[in-house]
C-alpha cells in the first residue's frame, strides 16, 4: 500500500515540473539585455561584495552597444556609488554616443562621481576633445576646472606618446590647438585655480599665439600664478618674453629668479647671456646653479671665463660638478680643455667625472687629453678610467683604438670590462683578437660583456671558442651567456644576392653582417642552363670547391661548418638527371642514396 502511495506521489511530481518546464519556456518571454544591464547596474551599489561588481562591470561591456540606453540613463541614478562606476563602463565600450552623456556628467555634484567622469573622458582622448572646447566658455568655474582637467591630461599623454601611430596624434594635436583661443580668454579669469589650470594646458599644447597674453601675468597678485606664467613662457620657447623674464631674474623672491633663469636657458636666446653671467653672483645657491645650466644651454662663450673663475673661488662642491658639466657644452678651445684636465685631479670624485663628461662633450679636440688621463695610474685619475673609456667611445676617434686594447691588461676588472663594451661600440675588425682574449679572462662579468660583443656583431669565426665556453666554462652563468651567444650567431640571417644576365641566373653571392660592413661568404657561379659552375668559399679563402665538366655538374645542397661538409652532394648530368647522391655528416660520407 505504502509503496503505491510513493509511485503515485513521484508521479504527481514528474507532471507538475513537466507543467513548469513548458510554462517557463512557452509563456515566459526573453529577458531583453536592457532587463539584463539593469540587474547588473543594481549590482553596482556598495552593498554587493568587490567581486560581483567587477563581474557586473564586465558583464556590461561585454554587452556593449545593446546596453548603452540603460547605462544613460544609470547616470543619473539616485544612488552616487552605482553613478560612480558607470562612466569607466561607458569608457570601455568606446562609442561615440557615450562622449555627451558624460559631458553632462561632469555637472554632478558629487566630486567622486566627476573624478570618475573625467577619468572616462581621458580613456576617449581624442574622440572627447572637441566636445570638451566649449565647456571652457561655461560660467561655473568648476565645470572649467573640470574640461581643463581632462583636457591637460589628453595633451599629456599626446605630447609623451612616441609609439602611438603618429597620424592619429597629429589629428589629435591639431584638435588641441582649437582650444586656444577660449584659454587665452581664460588667462583674465579672476580665478587664480582657472588660470593655473589653463597656463599648465598651455604648456603642453606649446602654441606661440598665448605669448602676448601671459606676459601680463608675471605680475599677477597671486604667487603661484607668477610662477607658472614663467615656467609656461619657457616652455613655449618664444623670443617675445626674453626681455621681461631678464626683469624677473631682479625679483625680491628666489624661486622667481630661479624659475627665469630656468625659462631662460630653455628659450635659447643669447641675449640673456650677460644677465644669466651677472647671476653668477646671486647670494641663493639655487639661483646661481640653474643659471650656470642656462648658460650652457645658450653655449655662449662669454660666458667661459666667468665659469672658470666661479669654479676657482667657489666652494660648494655641486655649483663646481655642474660648472664642469656647463663647459663641455660651451668651450672647444686649448684654454678651458687645459683647465679641464686639471681638474681631473680634484679630490671630489663627482667633479672628476664631471670634468671627463666635458672633455666627452668637447669631443675630438679633447682626446689627447683624455688618453694622457688614460694612461696615467695615479690613484686620483685611476678611478674615473671607466668614464674616460666611455667619452672616447663616444666621441668615437680611432686613435683611442689601441689605448683602450692596452686597457684589457688593468688589473680592476671593472675597467677591463668597459675596455670590452668600447671594442664592441667602435666597429673595427682589428677588436675581434682582443675579445678572442677577453674569453679567458679571470673575472666571469668580463668573460660575459665578450660573449654579449661577439654575437652582437656575429662574428661567426669565434663559434668554435664560444661552443668551448658553452661547454666547459666554470660559472654557470657564463655557460648560458655561451649558449645565448651561439643562438643569436645563427639566428643572424644571410642575405643572397641573385645577379642575372639575359634573364638567366649567373651569380648567386651569400652575405652576412660582420662589424661595419657586408662581408661576402660565398659566390656561387652558373652556365646559360643555370647550372651550379663553380662555388668560391671566400670564408675558408679556397678559390674553387666545385667544377663544371662537359658531362656531368655538381651541386652542393649543404653548408660547411668549421670546414666540415655536412648534408647533401649531388651529382647529375647536363639533361638534369640525377647520377649519384650523398648524405655528408661532420666532413664523413654518411650514405650514398643513388
Amino acid at each position: 500500500m505504502i509503496s503505491r502511495i510513493i509511485k503515485a506521489f513521484v508521479k504527481v511530481c514528474k507532471g507538475l515540473l513537466i507543467v513548469v518546464f513548458v510554462f517557463h519556456i512557452c509563456v515566459l518571454p526573453e529577458c531583453s539585455p536592457n532587463q539584463i544591464a539593469l540587474e547588473l547596474i543594481n549590482r553596482l551599489d556598495s552593498s554587493f561584495n568587490v567581486r560581483k561588481k567587477e563581474n557586473a562591470l564586465d558583464e556590461l561591456d561585454m554587452i556593449g552597444t545593446p546596453a548603452l540606453e540603460t547605462l544613460f540613463y544609470a547616470l543619473k541614478h539616485k544612488n552616487r556609488n552605482i553613478r560612480k562606476e558607470i562612466p569607466r563602463v561607458l569608457a570601455w565600450i568606446r562609442d561615440p554616443s557615450v562622449i555627451n552623456p558624460l559631458i553632462d556628467a561632469l555637472h554632478d555634484n558629487d566630486f567622486q562621481v566627476a573624478l570618475a567622469t573625467e577619468n572616462a573622458l581621458e580613456m576617449l582622448a581624442g574622440n572627447a576633445i572637441e566636445p570638451l572646447i566649449p565647456l571652457l566658455e561655461n560660467s561655473d568655474d568648476s565645470i572649467k576646472i573640470r574640461a581643463l582637467h581632462v583636457l591637460g591630461e589628453i595633451a599629456l599623454r599626446v605630447s609623451n606618446d612616441s609609439i602611438y601611430r603618429s597620424d592619429i596624434r597629429l589629428e589629435e594635436r591639431n584638435k588641441l590647438r582649437r582650444a586656444v583661443p577660449p584659454l587665452i580668454a581664460l588667462l583674465g579669469s579672476q580665478n587664480p585655480a582657472v588660470k593655473l589650470n589653463t597656463l599648465r594646458m598651455l604648456r603642453l599644447i606649446k602654441d606661440p599665439r598665448p605669448v602676448d597674453a601671459i606676459i601680463p601675468l608675471l605680475e599677477d597678485r597671486n604667487y603661484d600664478v607668477r610662477i607658472q606664467a614663467i615656467r609656461t613662457l619657457g616652455a613655449l620657447e618664444e623670443y617675445p618674453a626674453v626681455e621681461r623674464l631678464i626683469e624677473t631674474l631682479r625679483d625680491e623672491d628666489c624661486q622667481v629668479r630661479i624659475e627665469s633663469a630656468t625659462s631662460l636657458g630653455e628659450i635659447r636666446n643669447k641675449q640673456a647671456a650677460l644677465p644669466l653671467i651677472e647671476c653668477l653672483e646671486d647670494r641663493d645657491w639655487r639661483v646661481r646653479y640653474r643659471a650656470i645650466i642656462s648658460l650652457g644651454m645658450l653655449k655662449d662663450k662669454r660666458a667661459i671665463a666667468p665659469l672658470v673663475n666661479l669654479f676657482k673661488n667657489e666652494t660648494d662642491p655641486v655649483i663646481k660638478r655642474v660648472i664642469m658639466y656647463s663647459l663641455g657644452d660651451i668651450a672647444d678651445d686649448a684654454y678651458t680643455i687645459d683647465f679641464i684636465s686639471k681638474v681631473l685631479s680634484d679630490k671630489d670624485n663627482f667633479i672628476q667625472r664631471n670634468a671627463v663628461c666635458a672633455l666627452g662633450k668637447i669631443g675630438k679636440p679633447a682626446v689627447k687629453t683624455l688618453l694622457m688621463a688614460l694612461k696615467r695610474h695615479d690613484n686620483k685619475t685611476k678611478a674615473i678610467h671607466g668614464e674616460i673609456i666611455r667619452a672616447l667611445t663616444a666621441i668615437g676617434d680611432k686613435q683611442a683604438f689601441k689605448p683602450i686594447i692596452d686597457v684589457l691588461k688593468d688589473t680592476d676588472h671593472e675597467i677591463r670590462s668597459e675596455a670590452v663594451s668600447a671594442l664592441g661600440k667602435f666597429n673595427d675588425k682589428r677588436a675581434y683578437e682582443p675579445l678572442l682574449n677577453a674569453l679567458q679572462d679571470e673575472d666571469n662579468w668580463v668573460r660575459k660583456k665578450a660573449l654579449s660583443i661577439l654575437a652582437e656583431v656575429n662574428d661567426y669565426r669565434a663559434i668554435g671558442a664560444i661552443k668551448k665556453i658553452a661547454e666547459a666554462d666554470p660559472a654557470s652563468n657564463v655557460r648560458k651567456t655561451a649558449q645565448q651567444a651561439l643562438q643569436d650567431i645563427k639566428k643572424n640571417s644571410s642575405k643572397i644576392e641573385e645577379r642575372f644576365s639575359n634573364g638567366k641566373l649567373k651569380t648567386e653571392i651569400l652575405y652576412r653582417r660582420f662589424w661595419d660592413q657586408e662581408t661576402v661568404l660565398k659566390r656561387s657561379h652558373y652556365n646559360e642552363q643555370e647550372q651550379l659552375i663553380k662555388i668560391e668559399d671566400l670564408v675558408n679563402h679556397i678559390e674553387t670547391r666545385f667544377a663544371y665538366f662537359k658531362k656531368r655538374c655538381l651541386k652542393m645542397q649543404a653548408e660547411y661548418t668549421r670546414g666540415q661538409l655536412n648534408g647533401k652532394l649531388i651529382e647529375w648530368d647536363t639533361k638534369g638527371n640525377i647520377i649519384k647522391e650523398e648524405i655528408w655528416e661532420k666532413g664523413k660520407l654518411v650514405k650514398t642514396i643513388k
